[in-house]
């Protein structure tokens, strides 16, 4: 697996979290995102306040809506700086590695990551 399949693997797995992130009740009831980014979420048989809490902006800020628009952006990104094997060492490749490798260092803790990869 080279570093930009990894990396394509695991956008495509943020990406899938994202879509179907939707918040689920113990009954199978869903809620809203953004009633949950809100603060407030009605159960239908209860009212939930979260207030203004660290969770709730960390919500607000994670919707899923924002998640895919940075998992595209990383999937250009990977796409646009992707190195071609064919191209001169002199002529940017090791910028593009340097890039991936940097897109890759929040994936770290992924089993299959490799050391070779940390910049």
């Amino acid at each position: 697996m080279t570093l930009a399949e990894f990396l394509l693997a695991r956008i495509a797995e943020d990406e899938s979290v994202a879509r179907n992130s939707a918040l689920h009740f113990d009954d199978g009831r869903r809620a809203n995102w953004l009633e949950a980014a809100s603060g407030v979420l009605d159960t239908g048989d209860e009212l939930w306040t979260l207030g203004d809490s660290a969770i709730s902006r960390h919500a607000e800020r994670f919707d899923p809506a924002r998640v895919l628009a940075e998992c595209e952006a990383k999937r250009r990104i990977v796409e646009l700086v992707r190195p071609d094997p064919s191209m001169p060492v002199d002529s940017g490749r090791f910028v593009s590695a340097g890039v991936l490798m940097l897109l890759a260092l929040p994936y770290a803790d992924h089993p299959d990551y490799r050391d070779e990869w940390r910049p």
